[in-house]
């Protein structure tokens, strides 16, 4: 057999590389050819044209959408337009021709439109009829998860959510109309959002609900006819109540007031006037008193990781909840009037060393609670009067955990007492703090029992409740004449009124510790005249129903009539001494009766109060 040179075995070995070599790049560009095929080129942004029945680029919102790329804009023609929008690609605007004709329609599912990337804008759209909730309780008009967007100058309406910014981020939310929806404008985790100038109307639910979402910037919003205007919440989360709200916000008609870290402060009706709803946040040592609170919010008044403050004399009503504690320490919550409240008259959350005392917590609605406690512990209570209607309970306790105790402190001890309940049916005929002696004391002679833990041991028969009484002189004044008003009469069984509050009917008000006032009327006609009468612990109230005639009705009889006009008569031409000058008829008192004074006169006859 022939051996083989070793040069042509080298040969073939370099034969097969080259040919292995040139396989190799015939396949990579191959590979490069098939792939620039994919590439499509970079084009400019631009505008794409919606009619839904005319002329444009697309006759659907979505096919727009899914043909542009970031920066583009949609132009929506004038229609109706029955789709869901999702809208995912970035730095999109998507624009209206015109916000009351240009309809996107939910058909009553879903979410109608879902923002669903960042710095998109959407604007000048009527947007309507999401879903009910049943689904996703996130179905909303503009449903919104995309960061630093904007929804601006659209009417939202009809949805279950009107806009709903749902853990997203510093979106924008300006100029929109949000109406008929369960809540108006939600704003639901993460934060940072600006939500400037719109209205919001006419929801069953909240018009705007802030719900663990921090560092808002809200100004120039108009919230009135929702079940509930406005409310902000958050779970064991502080930094949920940093919020920037100020009072050009209306509830209603009235400034939102809405305090941070505040120290050593009073709030009143000079520094909060006309207040629509007030909410107090991370402050220690502030007093909060002389408000009326009555706007239909989440809460009349809200104080969240606040210390060692003072709630007196308010008349809170109309709110979901009439008062609100959540996270908070040792607050005194003194003397106010608490009513027609939908849910709960106090609320307290996860609250502890409250003195809640000498209020009047009355008629709060169906299905409700004078006071709930939500891991709220070691609380005293006293001196309050309980109106429990047959649908209102005394207090509601929510455990968490299932075996937490909440033990508060229902009474004052004995002899001061604990509470009155309206419901009570025990007797009063012992005395002493077992109530074994024989005679009453005006305390039960049996405990009021709330639940196994809660007990009122010295329930009240009637409250601690002074008197209110005035007299008035004249007894039948005229316009302009001075009335001095006297509650001398009025008393507390305690023996310590410490103040007289006045309501003249006529636009004027006054707080006095003196029991004697003077005020004028400057025109005729019938005015209800209130006293408020307050002590050390409850307080009570009279009114009248005061007629303040004419001044030339000099008889008092609330008709200026011939015998009136008969009064000048006889007395014109006197002066001041004579025998007949009679000062009544010295209506311009210039110490004569003259042609001027008859001129009055006569323009007042038949007049009637």
């Amino acid at each position: 057999m022939s051996i083989k040179p070793l040069f042509i075995l080298g040969e073939r070995r370099e034969v097969n590389r080259k040919i292995g070599l040139s396989v190799f790049v015939f396949l990579l560009l191959s590979l490069v050819g098939t792939n620039f095929q994919f590439i499509k080129p970079v084009r400019a942004a631009t505008t794409w044209t919606v009619d839904d029945d005319g002329p444009a680029d697309f006759h659907t919102i979505q096919e727009a959408i899914d043909e542009a790329i970031s920066g583009d804009t949609i132009f929506v023609y004038n229609g109706t337009y029955h789709e869901h929008v999702i809208i995912n690609r970035y730095n999109l605007k998507v624009f209206g021709q015109d916000r009351d004709r240009t309809v996107i329609d939910g058909d009553g599912t879903g979410s109608v439109v879902h923002v669903a990337a960042d710095r998109v804008k959407v604007a000048n759209f009527t947007v309507r009829d999401s879903g009910d909730g049943s689904t996703e309780f996130t179905e909303s008009g503009v449903l919104v998860t995309g960061s630093n967007c904007e929804i601006e100058n659209n009417i939202v309406t009809r949805n279950y959510h009107g806009i709903m910014l749902y853990y997203s981020e510093n979106d924008i939310v300006r100029n929109n109309l949000l109406s008929q929806a369960h809540v108006g404008l939600y704003l639901y985790g993460s934060g940072g959002h600006t939500v400037e100038d719109n209205v919001v109307t006419e929801n069953s639910f909240y018009g705007v609900y802030i719900l663990q979402c921090e560092s808002n910037t809200l100004s120039g919003n108009n919230l009135t006819y929702n079940r509930y205007n406005f409310h902000v919440a958050g779970h064991e989360q502080r930094s949920a109540y940093t919020q920037q709200i100020d009072t050009s916000n209306l509830v209603d008609g009235k400034p939102i007031y809405y305090f941070m870290n505040l120290k050593e402060v009073t709030i009143n009706s000079s520094t909060c006037p006309n207040a629509g709803c007030l909410v107090v946040a991370g402050s220690t040592r502030v007093t909060i008193k002389d408000l009326i609170l009555a706007e239909n919010n989440g809460a009349g008044l809200l104080l969240a990781y606040t210390t060692n403050s003072v709630i007196e004399n308010l008349r809170v009503s109309d709110s979901r909840y009439g008062i609100e504690l959540r996270e908070c320490e040792n607050i005194i919550i003194d003397n106010n009037e608490i009513s027609y409240n939908q849910q709960d008259g106090i609320l307290l959350t996860d609250t502890g060393g409250t003195i809640i005392k000498n209020n009047v917590i009355t008629q709060q609605r169906y299905r409700s609670y004078a006071i709930t406690f939500i891991r709220a512990d070691s609380n005293s209570l006293y001196h309050n009067y309980f109106d429990l209607a047959s649908t209102v309970v005394v207090a509601k306790f929510y455990y968490d955990p299932p075996n937490l105790s909440i033990n508060n402190v229902w009474d004052d001890g004995y002899p001061p007492g604990g509470n009155v309940y309206s419901d009570y049916t025990g007797e009063d005929s012992k005395n002493g703090e077992s109530q074994d002696q024989e005679g009453s004391d005006g305390i039960g002679d049996t405990p009021y029992i709330i639940d196994n833990d809660n007990i009122d041991r010295y329930p009240l028969i009637r409250p601690f409740a002074c008197t209110a009484e005035f007299k008035h002189d004249p007894e039948k004044p005229a316009a302009t004449e001075l009335i001095t008003f006297n509650a001398s009469d009025s008393s507390s069984p305690n023996g310590n009124i410490t103040s007289y509050e006045w309501n003249f009917n006529d636009g004027n008000t006054t707080r006095t510790t003196d029991p004697i006032v003077n005020h004028a009327y400057n025109s005729p006609g019938k005015y209800a005249v209130s006293l408020k009468v307050r002590d050390d612990a409850m307080w009570n109230t009279t009114a009248i129903t005061l007629t303040v005639t004419f001044a030339t009705d000099f008889d008092r009889d609330g008709t200026v009539n011939i015998v009136d006009i008969s009064i000048v008569a006889i007395a014109f031409g006197t002066k001041e001494g004579d025998e007949n000058y009679n000062v009544l008829a010295d209506l311009d008192e210039n110490s004569e009766v003259n042609i001027i004074d008859v001129s009055i006169a006569a323009l007042d006859y038949g007049k009637t109060v």
